[in-house]
């Protein structure tokens, strides 16, 4: 008994001196909402204090409508919370960093100005960059290739998805 106190003692003191936890630690849990009540607000108001409550920051897309809303958020996460205003205003989001989100309708146009785009240069060697352009175009729907002829490769701004693709031609 008296020795494992001191291994314990031993290894909070390394602890302390590398400033690395040795013992895990449980995961935190979701802070949840208790009671909230919102009547007649305008959303935009309702995000912005859901936002403050989470300590993050929130932006709006110009198209979003300041619609009324009338809500009672209890006993739920941020996350949910969130995600029910969300759905029922069609509605959706970007998070470009931890601590941001963009609030933005959800219609076709939104989603494709929003989406995560990737840029990639590809130098090749066994086919032409020309060719390979058309063929990319073909199969993907691409617009977005560019060819330097001079150096046999092309650079495609595309999504994440589609460069991957590309990259398995």
């Amino acid at each position: 008994m008296k020795q494992l106190k001191s291994w314990t003692v031993i290894l909070c003191l390394i602890q302390l001196l590398i400033g690395v936890p040795i013992f895990a630690t449980a995961p935190t849990k979701a802070k949840k909402i208790e009671n909230l009540s919102f009547r007649n607000k305008n959303i935009k108001t309702v995000f912005q204090a859901l936002s403050a409550f989470e300590e993050i920051n929130i932006f709006f897309d110009e198209q979003v409508r300041d619609t009324k809303v009338s809500i009672n958020i209890s006993d739920m996460t941020f996350d949910e919370a969130v995600g029910h205003l969300l759905k029922t205003h069609r509605l959706f989001m970007v998070k470009p960093d931890s601590k941001t989100i963009i609030i933005i309708p959800n219609t076709p146009e939104k989603r494709e100005q929003y989406k995560e785009m990737a840029i990639k240069t590809f130098y090749l060697i066994n086919a032409e960059a020309k060719v390979m352009m058309n063929l990319l175009r073909t199969m993907l729907g691409t617009l977005q290739i560019f060819v330097t002829e001079r150096l046999n490769a092309q650079v495609i701004r595309e999504s994440a998805d589609n460069v991957v693709f590309a990259e398995q031609m």
